[in-house]
C-alpha cells in the first residue's frame, strides 16, 4: 500500500482536536473516499512505528511530540507542496527530512529579515 502523506497529516491533526486518547474509524475522513478499514490500520500502525502517533490499546491513539511537530512543519501549504513534490514518493524519513528542512530554511530567512529591519532602525 502506497503512503498518502494527506491523510497522514489528517489523522495526526484529528488526534491533535482530541482532548483524550480516540479510535480511529473510516467516516472521519471523508475526503479519502478510497479509504478502506485497513488502508487506514495500516497507516495508523506505520504512524506508530515512526512514533507520530501512540496507543493503549486499538482504539486508543494519541498524537505524540513528534507528531505535533510533525503538524508544525505543514503548516505552510507552499512548504508541504514542495516538500511533497520532491521527496513524496521517497521514504517517510526523506520526505519529514525536506520537510523539516524546508521550514528551518524559512524561518532563517525571517529572522534575518527581521534582524535587518532591527539593524536599520538602530542607525
Amino acid at each position: 500500500m502506497k503512503r498518502n502523506n494527506d491523510l497522514v497529516l489528517q489523522i495526526l491533526l484529528e488526534l491533535e482536536n482530541s482532548k483524550s486518547p480516540m479510535s480511529l474509524s473510516v467516516s472521519q475522513f471523508a475526503d479519502f473516499p478510497d479509504l478502506t478499514r485497513e488502508g487506514l490500520a495500516v497507516h495508523a500502525a506505520w504512524l506508530e512505528e515512526h512514533n507520530l502517533i501512540e496507543s493503549d490499546g486499538p482504539n486508543a491513539y494519541e498524537i505524540t511530540w513528534s507528531g505535533d511537530d510533525f503538524i508544525g512543519y505543514s503548516s505552510d501549504i507552499t512548504l508541504w507542496k514542495a516538500a511533497t513534490q520532491v521527496a513524496g514518493h521517497l521514504s517517510f524519513d526523506a520526505f519529514y527530512t525536506v520537510l523539516k528542512d524546508l521550514m528551518l530554511w524559512k524561518a532563517r530567512k525571517v529572522a534575518e529579515e527581521f534582524f535587518q529591519k532591527a539593524e536599520r532602525k538602530q542607525k
